[in-house]
């Protein structure tokens, strides 16, 4: 910022005014609001269909989630950017992230019937071979696979569902995806697993 823009001011002061900055465009956003960055808006959303007018929000059949949508600036600077190709990426399946929408706590605990999201890389359910799925797997009984109870949302990057009662609280788990999903139009031939490098407990 200093050698391209100028900036002259010290970085204590400037990464304080941006971090209240955002905290603000948090606080917009969780309250209704659109924000609007000038390279993007931010905006919240609200999913599911409500049966009437006054059908209470419910969590689980209206999940709240944040959008972002580009704006011209950033849409105009698409065409000053090239690409270099320097090979073909290897990446593998994973699960990067499991977070309990309800208590808003991620990759560590999980209650049952809470509406649940996953995020990672090629995850989505796909194929007829069973068991694919999206099960929670005890640590200590890992031959046990027991299925989410609903998916409400299926995407490569990203699973949205309920979790299952898995028994006694305090429960370990992990998170285990089974799926045909290659990543382009073609199945697998044989599904296969991909296992969450976190443990999750029920509470």
């Amino acid at each position: 910022m200093v050698t391209r823009a100028g900036f002259d001011g010290s970085f204590e002061t400037l990464h304080d005014y941006v971090s209240q900055f955002m905290d603000e465009v948090a606080y917009q956003i969780c309250d209704g609001f659109t924000a609007n960055l000038g390279y993007f808006t931010v905006h919240p959303n609200v999913g599911g269909v409500f049966q009437t007018q006054n059908e209470a929000h419910d969590r689980k059949k209206h999940p709240i989630s944040f959008r972002f949508s580009p704006l011209a600036k950033l849409r105009d600077l698409v065409k000053n950017i090239s690409v270099e190709v320097e090979g073909i990426a290897d990446v593998q399946a994973y699960i990067d992230e499991f977070t309990d929408l309800e208590e808003e706590m991620t990759n560590s605990i999980f209650l049952p019937s809470h509406v649940f999201t996953i995020h990672g890389y090629k995850i989505k359910i796909e194929g007829s071979q069973p068991p694919n799925g999206v099960f929670f797997q005890p640590v200590n009984n890992p031959t046990q696979l027991i299925p989410a109870d609903n998916i409400l949302e299926n995407t490569p990057s990203k699973i949205l569902g309920l979790a299952p009662d898995v028994g006694p609280s305090n429960t370990k788990v992990k998170i285990v995806i089974v799926t045909q999903h290659s990543g382009g139009n073609t199945l697998l031939k044989a599904p296969r697993t991909i296992t969450s490098p976190f443990v999750l407990e029920e509470h």
